[in-house]
């Protein structure tokens, strides 16, 4: 996406369930909701099991990808984690890095990284 007013209309189009693009986007969101952070990686994918930590299984997955970051994000705080976990479960890895303005190897998992990503395209 190269400019807001680009990124704006991708946001507004509707798809074939009819769903607007940010309501999907919420949709997955909110189908997370009481997900607990965990103390290892053990039970990942249970909502209430191994609570207490920072190891989830939306850094796992991406991490699963090889290089959708800089580095493995397992076990860090995972609040960017979750919103780009959120972009790629609903919209796959290429459309959801250009929502997000990353590129592969980005170093997106941190909040400052990835407003930066958006000031540089002029998105905010």
């Amino acid at each position: 996406m190269e400019n807001t007013q680009e990124l704006y209309n991708t946001f507004l189009v509707k798809g074939e369930s009819g769903m607007k693009v940010a309501e999907r986007l919420i949709a997955t969101a909110e189908e997370q909701v009481g997900y607990l952070g965990k103390r290892s990686n053990a039970q990942l994918n249970d909502f209430k099991a191994n609570t207490g930590g920072r190891f989830n299984k939306f850094a796992w997955d991406l991490d699963a990808l090889g290089d959708f970051y800089n580095s493995k994000k397992q076990g860090f705080d995972w609040c960017d984690v979750f919103v780009d976990w959120c972009f790629v479960a609903t919209f796959e890895r290429g459309a959801a890095q250009k929502l997000l303005c990353q590129s592969d190897k980005s170093c997106g998992a941190g909040t400052g990284y990835s407003i930066n990503y958006y000031y540089s395209r002029k998105i905010i």
